[in-house]
């Protein structure tokens, strides 16, 4: 029980230790922070990674509760009138953002072999967080 908490500590510190500095480190050359953490993803335990995160439990847990405080968060700092000053480009970042989503999953899936509708359902699976990316671009610029 005890080297599994601190297992879990020890993964859950570096990803937010590695994925906050690749995410500064992006905003200081004017790169969006999120594809800093998103590599680091990649980099810490994504496929063909270094696998120093093994809990794809927590991870997932965690990316459900990170998706959730950015659509709060977006909502708490949601302006009306820039919506309405800026709804147009909003509508088309978020419904291109859901129909290159859907695209890409489609594509990835095909690639992975799936069979059509298990590649069309990869695209509808990863399309929310797509959406939740482009929310939190919004209200970060």
């Amino acid at each position: 029980m005890v080297e599994t908490t601190l297992t879990l500590l020890y993964e859950l510190g570096l990803i937010i230790i590695i994925a906050s500095f690749a995410s500064e480190l992006f905003k200081k050359i004017k790169l969006p922070g999120l594809i800093g953490a998103i590599l680091v993803g990649l980099f810490l335990g994504g496929p063909g990674g270094i696998g120093l995160v093994t809990d794809l439990n927590l991870v997932n847990t965690l990316a459900l509760i990170g998706s959730i405080l950015i659509l709060f968060t977006t909502g708490l700092e949601f302006d009306i009138d820039s919506f309405w000053r800026t709804g147009k480009v909003a509508f088309l970042l978020t419904t291109g953002g859901v129909i290159m989503s859907i695209i890409l999953g489609f594509i990835l899936g095909e690639y992975l072999g799936f069979d059509p509708t298990a590649s069309l359902l990869l695209g509808i699976v990863i399309a929310p967080s797509g959406t939740s990316v482009i929310a939190h671009i919004l209200t970060v610029n």
